[in-house]
C-alpha cells in the first residue's frame, strides 16, 4: 500500500555530548538485537478464549493501534516510533491506527565545548483504517515509513523470516561441512534467483535491482554502485533440515556493487525457512500461506 499524505510535523532539538565508541561488530550486533527485541512492548493475548492454534502474532513498528474490529485497544505506547506485539485471533479484521515516526534530520558540532546538536523531525498521520487477513500460527509485521513525502505502509508475513531482532527463536548456524547433501549443486529459479549448495553451506544470488530514488549518487557510490544505479545482493550461510523443512541460517550478506564485500551477520541470528520437496529432479521451495511454490532446476 502506498499513498501520498500531508504530515503534521514537530521539530525538536536535542543536545548531546559526542561519544566515541569502539568495539567489534559482532558485539555491537548482539547489543542491537537485544535492544530491538526489548523495544517491542508485549501486549499479551487480545482474546484468551480463542485456542492458541487459532491465534496469529501481530507486530507493529512506528504504528499506534487504537481499535481492533471497532473495539478500542491500547496498543499505542508513548511518543513516536512505537513498537509492539500482540496475539490476536486469526482471520479477517479491521484495525485503526496512527502512524508516527521520528527521524534525525540534522546535526551541528560545536568544537568549542565538544557537543553535537541533533535535530529530530516527527511526522504523523492519524486514523488510518486497514483490513487485514491473518493465517493461524503466522507472524506478521505492520510498519510505516515516510520517503519523499509519501507514506509507505507494509503488512508482511514474517513467519518464514525469523530474526532475533524481533525476539524470534532462531537456531544457531551449524558448523560448515563439506559432506554433500541432496541439495548439492547450483539451482536456478524464477526471476533469475539462484541457489548454490555445497555441503551444508548455501549462497543465494538475487537479480540486480534499480536503487530507489531516495538514495543519492554519492550514497550509492560509497556502496560501490555504478552510474547504472543497480544494486547486487547475495546472502549465504549454513542450513539444516527436518521433516522436509529447510532452514537457511544467514551468516553473511553482501549488497552494493557487483563486487560488494560480504558483511558478517551471524550475530543478528536471522533465517529463511522453506518447505521443500524434489519432483522429477526439480527442487520445489514453498512458504505455505505466505508465498507460492517456486521451482528450481539444477544447472
Amino acid at each position: 500500500m502506498k499513498k501520498s499524505v500531508k504530515f503534521f510535523t514537530i521539530v525538536g532539538i536535542i543536545v548531546a555530548s559526542m561519544l566515541l565508541v569502539t568495539g567489534c561488530m559482532s558485539t555491537m550486533m548482539n547489543m542491537a538485537a537485544g535492544i530491538m527485541s526489548a523495544m517491542f512492548k508485549d501486549y499479551g493475548v487480545y482474546d484468551a478464549s480463542v485456542p492458541a492454534d487459532q491465534q496469529s502474532n501481530l507486530r507493529f513498528v512506528f504504528v499506534k493501534i487504537k481499535s481492533f474490529d471497532g473495539k478500542p485497544v491500547d496498543w499505542e505506547g508513548s511518543g513516536a516510533n512505537n513498537m509492539g506485539k500482540v496475539s490476536v485471533p486469526s482471520g479477517k479484521h479491521k484495525i485503526v491506527f496512527d502512524w508516527m515516526q521520528e527521524k534525525q534530520t540534522g546535526s551541528s558540532y560545536n568544537s568549542y565545548n565538544g557537543t553535537t546538536t541533533y535535530t529530530y523531525t516527527t511526522k504523523s498521520l492519524k486514523d488510518i483504517s486497514m483490513d487485514i487477513d491473518l493465517t493461524a500460527g503466522h507472524s506478521y509485521m505492520l510498519s510505516g515509513n515516510e520517503m519523499n513525502g509519501d507514506l509507505s505502509l507494509q503488512m508482511q508475513d514474517m513467519t518464514y523470516n525469523p530474526s532475533a531482532l524481533y525476539g524470534d527463536e532462531v537456531p544457531d548456524a551449524p558448523k560448515a561441512s563439506t559432506t554433500p547433501t541432496e541439495f548439492e549443486g547450483t539451482w536456478n529459479g524464477p526471476g533469475e534467483v539462484q541457489f548454490v549448495f555445497a555441503g551444508n553451506t548455501w549462497t543465494q544470488t538475487m537479480p540486480p535491482t534499480k536503487a530507489p530514488d531516495s538514495l543519492t549518487d554519492a550514497q550509492l557510490s560509497s556502496m560501490g554502485v555504478g552510474s547504472d544505479r543497480m544494486i547486487y545482493t547475495t546472502m549465504s550461510g549454513t542450513f539444516l533440515t527436518k521433516d522436509n523443512v529447510l532452514t537457511l541460517v544467514i551468516t553473511q550478506i553482501a549488497s552494493g556493487g557487483p563486487s560488494a564485500k560480504p558483511m558478517d551477520m551471524s550475530a543478528l541470528k536471522q533465517a529463511t525457512i522453506y518447505h521443500y520437496k524434489f519432483d522429477n529432479g526439480a527442487l520445489i521451495l514453498e512458504q505455505p500461506g505466505a508465498a507460492p511454490a517456486a521451482t528450481y532446476t539444477k544447472q
